[in-house]
């Protein structure tokens, strides 16, 4: 699992179609990465991804697209920002379920082979 995941379809898809990413939070998301990450959200950029003329979900995606293409920093500083402000968005990425789903798989793995190890040396 890479951070830039979030600039790419699985997530994109979701946090574009997802009523909770309204202009508020994405305004809010675009100002901490322009003001802690200057690097990462100039100041110029930040103000074409906060033009309210612009729908928000066509500025939503221009942001994910644009936080891919600077790479897995600013995806991770994104996922963060989403994490502080809207948790229950975050929680609820495709790519956070598949995550979840990963670790519970290998935490029933992990206790299987531990039985059959106990077994084999119980024998």
């Amino acid at each position: 699992f890479s951070e830039q995941d979030c600039c790419q379809d699985q997530d994109a898809n979701f946090l574009c179609s997802d009523q909770r990413m309204d202009t508020e939070l994405v305004d809010t998301l675009v100002l901490q990465l322009n003001r802690i990450y200057p690097q990462i959200l100039s100041d110029k950029e930040a103000h074409r991804f906060r033009n309210l003329s612009v729908p928000t979900k066509v500025r939503l995606a221009e942001l994910l697209k644009h936080l891919h293409g600077k790479g897995e920093e600013a995806c991770h500083e994104f996922y963060r920002g989403l994490h502080i402000h809207a948790e229950d968005v975050y929680s609820s990425l495709p790519t956070r379920i598949i995550k979840r789903g990963e670790r519970f798989q290998w935490r029933k793995i992990s206790k299987y082979l531990r039985c059959r190890w106990l077994r084999t040396l119980s024998s």
